[in-house]
């Protein structure tokens, strides 16, 4: 697969089976501007009017590398965004990572700039965290799902296990 820069096309409509990154979640349209997060680990920030890419994100830290993995009858990252994104006061949330092992993190992006507001890794690694509606355990959780913001909390769900809840401000996550 060659590498996705800024000249990869975004595709849609009858291209959308073999676009490279593919978009699980809804597009978030704010302004003039496209935003949706990708099975290749970035948030993307397209204009509304002609479709170029106005900035991208990616989600993991820097020193983690674009690895790929076979997913759903494709390549896709590590850190695919599965936590599909919510926009609020000018700032996208979302989350990505498929593994707790190989890092999972819950990011605050600012919509205009593309800038890192936070970032949170604490859903890797929960010691005693509360994972049933009874069971408690050492767990790793993973951000799947559509976010949600419940005033100054941000709600991250984590597949079949309880959701997640963060400081919206901060990135700190409650206690689980």
């Amino acid at each position: 697969m060659p590498p996705i820069d800024e000249s990869t096309p975004v595709r849609s409509g009858s291209e959308a089976s073999d676009a490279a990154r593919p978009a699980l979640w809804k597009i978030i349209l704010r302004e003039g501007s496209l935003y949706f997060a990708s099975d290749d680990g970035y948030l993307y920030c397209l204009d509304a009017d002609d479709g170029s890419l106005q900035w991208r994100f990616w989600a993991p830290p820097e020193e983690r590398k674009p690895y790929r993995v076979l997913g759903n009858v494709r390549l896709i990252s590590r850190w695919a965004a599965r936590g599909g994104p919510v926009l609020k006061d000018g700032t996208i949330y979302f989350g990505c990572g498929l593994w707790p092992s190989e890092g999972v993190y819950v990011c605050a992006v600012d919509a205009e700039s593309g800038e890192l507001q936070w970032r949170s890794k604490s859903l890797g690694y929960i010691k005693n965290g509360l994972v049933d509606h009874s069971a408690r355990r050492d767990v790793g959780l993973v951000p799947t799902g559509y976010l949600a913001v419940a005033g100054e909390r941000l709600i991250v769900p984590a597949g079949r296990a309880l959701p997640a809840i963060f400081s919206r401000d901060s990135g700190r996550m409650e206690p689980y």
